[in-house]
């Protein structure tokens, strides 16, 4: 199969929606050696407004409502430890509704995928993420034309 084929074949698959071609950024190697999943505790009837103002924090990697012990599963990355205390102090519990914090410090990332979404399905890019994945577009589109 030539690559021109290939190229075809891809652009067609993508298009019709069934497969979307995607970027993960590590954000060690951004400048945020530090990560952190976050469980969260949400008044009943604010999880809407919660997960919006959680989508909009840049630190934020993923917010995904969950069921079990926790109303949210939160991704924070930052540039240090007292930066991370910062974030869940003065950014997560002041947000109206949130009760309760559970954070996970994680020692070793040993798979990484990517995760997307929208909020109905619960689970949101931050738009830091978002920033770095339209830049990476964009470099990898002029790499092609390039080309």
């Amino acid at each position: 199969m030539t690559a021109r084929a290939v190229r075809n074949r891809l652009n067609r698959l993508v298009s019709e929606g069934f497969i979307e071609i995607k970027a993960g950024a590590i954000a060690e190697k951004l400048g945020f050696p530090i990560s952190a999943d976050i469980y969260m505790d949400v008044e009943p009837g604010l999880i809407q407004e919660v997960a919006q103002r959680l989508v909009d924090l840049d630190e934020t990697n993923y917010v995904a409502i969950t069921t079990g012990d926790s109303d949210f599963s939160v991704s924070i990355v930052a540039v240090s430890m007292a930066s991370l205390q910062s974030i869940i102090t003065d950014k997560l519990h002041a947000i109206p509704g949130v009760r309760k914090t559970k954070t996970y410090v994680l020692t070793s990332i040993i798979k990484q995928g990517i995760i997307s979404g929208q909020l109905e399905s619960a689970i949101i890019y931050s738009p830091l993420m978002l920033k770095i994945f339209e830049r990476l577009k964009r470099r990898d589109k002029l790499r092609l034309q390039e080309t």
